[in-house]
């Protein structure tokens, strides 16, 4: 997902996953640590970039699934 504002600020960019951290006058600043944990806990992975003309993406890649499914 991505959208086409003013990206992210390579400071901001730097603690975007940290608990807490956040530029918002409201909220906690735990919705994006708390993807980054449940992702990487499960080996899977969550990064953001900024796009070459503007705006910042998101990627949450969950892990392959690596069992057979039983009937």
């Amino acid at each position: 997902m991505e959208d086409s504002g003013v990206g992210i600020d390579p400071v901001v960019a730097e603690r975007i996953f940290d608990p807490f951290s956040t530029s918002k006058a409201r909220g906690t600043g735990l919705g994006l640590a708390i993807v980054e944990r449940f992702d990487g806990g499960n080996d899977g992975t969550a990064s953001i970039e900024n796009g070459s003309g503007g705006g910042a993406g998101v990627a949450i890649r969950p892990p392959h699934a690596t069992a057979e499914v039983t009937p």
